[in-house]
């Protein structure tokens, strides 16, 4: 195991879900900004320069319950903002009736009867959207976006150094701090590391050049004295 592997073995399924959604947006001109664990706050906000995504990763199935929970822990949604819930199961008709309580009456009021959902959660609700994802489906995009973002093919060692480097500390380091991570500053890091593999991958080259003008030049000589 490459020591970058080793230092993404302490990341989270939420870590890896921040990781994933952050290298996903970061394609998208209007993207700004993660940030991370923010007091009274989801677990993770992606901010655009129009709205906000603010995210809620669970490990476990997310219930009529949790969703309520979830909801109640958010205390200020915009009107442009969406709430997305990264979870790897839901319960059975959630999905269902959160589309169709948008369309009809009687599913709001079996949702306040049966689940006891308030006005504010029924205001909520139709800003919820589900990405039913596990851990290792997150790792997988991580892995392969961020390859594509640096524009060039790196062996699996080179990659994970990159990916912990670049991502995993910063999202990981700054989750404890309540920091942000922002586009410009993987932008610039990513650059940066580009330029520093293509100076050593150079540097490489022109120490194989000297050394095979070295062995020719002495082979020259040893021809010439022959």
């Amino acid at each position: 195991m490459s020591k970058g592997a080793n230092s993404q073995a302490g990341f989270n399924a939420q870590n890896w879900a921040a990781l994933s959604l952050f290298v996903q947006c970061s394609g998208y001109q209007s993207f700004q900004r993660i940030e991370l664990e923010q007091p009274k706050l989801a677990d993770f906000v992606l901010v655009f320069s129009n709205m906000r995504i603010i995210c809620e990763s669970k490990k476990s199935d997310v219930t009529y319950a949790g969703l309520r929970d979830i909801l109640d822990t958010l205390p200020l949604v915009n009107e442009q903002d969406e709430i997305l819930i990264i979870c790897t199961s839901t319960g059975p008709r959630i999905k269902e009736d959160l589309e169709n309580a948008k369309y009809y009456p009687e599913v709001n009021e079996r949702l306040v009867k049966k689940h006891q959902f308030t006005t504010r959660h029924l205001e909520l609700i139709s800003k919820v959207k589900f990405w039913v994802v596990d851990k290792d489906m997150n790792e997988d995009i991580v892995r392969n976006l961020v390859g594509e973002r640096f524009r060039s093919w790196l062996p699996d060692d080179e990659l994970d150094d990159l990916i912990s480097n670049l991502l995993v500390k910063n999202v990981y380091d700054r989750s404890a701090k309540g920091g942000n991570y922002t586009k410009v500053e993987f932008d610039n890091e990513l650059e940066a590391r580009r330029e520093s593999l293509k100076k050593k991958d150079d540097y490489k080259y022109s120490e194989r050049t000297a050394r095979e003008t070295v062995n020719k030049i002495l082979e020259e000589l040893t021809n010439a004295n022959d």
